[in-house]
């Protein structure tokens, strides 16, 4: 479709697109492209043409001296980048800058403190959950913040789970050292009945980490400091019983996680965590009714698919652009 919205958006990297924050914003670029807006990447580190592949068919803007921006171009700058902040400071003619900020905790690496955020340039924020909204401002942020879900790919989707071999899906990029602790938890306590694996995820790409998640009948959660924990969504839109650290440094002031769709676990509770992924063998053996991954699934349906995402992403830019992209059909 076509809009008359004659303005451009750059969302800005400095490498290759690897973590999952990075892979929500190529699917911010892609929904705002598909609604007709000028929505392109701009490369502000290294620049080689490999670098440049990495981002499929989408445009890609070197930033140079040579370049130059007008008032009304948008910035969509992540919270840890600090040489774009420095940079839009600097120039002449200031573009609208946006923070996309998915992981509070990190906000340190762009800004000095809340103070310095405030008084920056800096038109508002887009958050990927309330939780880092309440984060923010709970540390004195008082720019205006909007709120955009991510969304879980259909292909996250639950299949024949394995039985001879129990499979057990987890990450360790972020708690490496407490996955080998809680494995000699786990290897005490269990009482070895059953056959069981244990598959790391990491490195996969995302296609690969959907088909180990929708043949796992569990998945044990190593996140910390998470914003809102979009691989524990991933396995509980692939069926699994989901156990093990939130990410949440404060569980009670998310939106997401409770107890109906997971069993959560404290820093340390390392009995408590093999204990409850023993009787979560257990329970998925004896096929006894789990009501958990059946809310796991019904909270994905409802409110983490591309549809809700698409909402989101009109509603916010909607605003930002002051434009009615909400009635408009892509």
């Amino acid at each position: 479709m076509e809009n008359n919205i004659d303005l451009n958006v750059y969302f800005c990297f400095v490498n290759r697109p690897c973590t999952g924050g990075d892979f929500v914003n190529l699917d911010h670029v892609r929904t705002l492209r598909k609604l007709g807006i000028n929505a392109s990447i701009l490369l502000a580190g290294n620049q080689s043409e490999e670098i440049v592949n990495s981002f499929g068919s989408l445009p890609v803007v070197i930033l140079n001296e040579e370049i130059e921006f007008s008032s009304q171009d948008i910035f969509i700058v992540p919270e840890v980048m600090q040489v774009l902040y420095d940079l839009a400071s600097k120039m002449t003619v200031f573009p609208r800058m946006i923070m996309h900020n998915q992981n509070p905790f990190y906000t340190g690496y762009g800004f000095l403190s809340a103070q310095h955020i405030n008084e920056h340039r800096l038109e508002r924020i887009i958050v990927p959950s309330s939780y880092t909204k309440y984060k923010l401002q709970e540390i004195g942020v008082t720019k205006p913040i909007d709120i955009i879900h991510p969304y879980i790919p259909d292909y996250f989707k639950p299949a024949e789970k394995q039985r001879e071999v129990i499979q057990i899906a987890f990450s360790r990029r972020k708690r490496s050292a407490e996955f080998d602790i809680f494995k000699f938890y786990f290897l005490s306590l269990y009482s070895h009945k059953h056959s069981v694996n244990f598959v790391n995820i990491q490195g996969l790409t995302r296609e690969e980490v959907a088909k180990v998640m929708s043949e796992a009948a569990i998945f044990i959660s190593f996140a910390e400091r998470e914003s809102l924990g979009l691989m524990t969504l991933e396995a509980m839109a692939s069926g699994c019983h989901v156990l093990g650290f939130s990410g949440y440094t404060d569980i009670y002031n998310n939106e997401v996680i409770d107890d109906s769709v997971g069993d959560w676990i404290g820093e340390g509770e390392y009995t408590l965590f093999a204990q409850k992924v023993c009787q979560a063998i257990d329970d998925f053996v004896n096929e006894k009714m789990n009501p958990k991954i059946e809310n796991g699934l019904r909270l994905i349906e409802q409110r983490f698919r591309i549809r809700h995402f698409e909402q989101g992403v009109k509603r916010v830019y909607g605003n930002i652009f002051d434009y009615d992209l909400e009635n408009s059909r892509s």
